[in-house]
């Protein structure tokens, strides 16, 4: 996950090392952490994060909404 939160529901970075946000809030660019690895240890590309959260827009309520939020799918 790009982020998750705590026990209050504050969001917390996990993949994303930092982001950019634009001065309207419709632009958003993630820079992910370095060195990140799916379970079998290949490494995460950005690639990788895009084709994940467009999956989950198929297969996921909060991915769905997420993705009616955004101009670019």
């Amino acid at each position: 996950m790009l982020y998750g939160h705590n026990n209050s529901f504050t969001p917390r970075r996990q993949m994303v090392e930092g982001e950019t946000i634009s001065a309207d809030g419709k632009f958003w660019q993630f820079i992910l952490r370095p060195g990140l690895r799916f379970p079998d240890g290949e490494s995460v590309f950005a690639r990788d994060v895009v084709s994940i959260l467009r999956r989950s827009a198929i297969l996921d309520a909060f991915g769905k909404t997420l993705m009616d939020a955004t101009d670019e799918r």
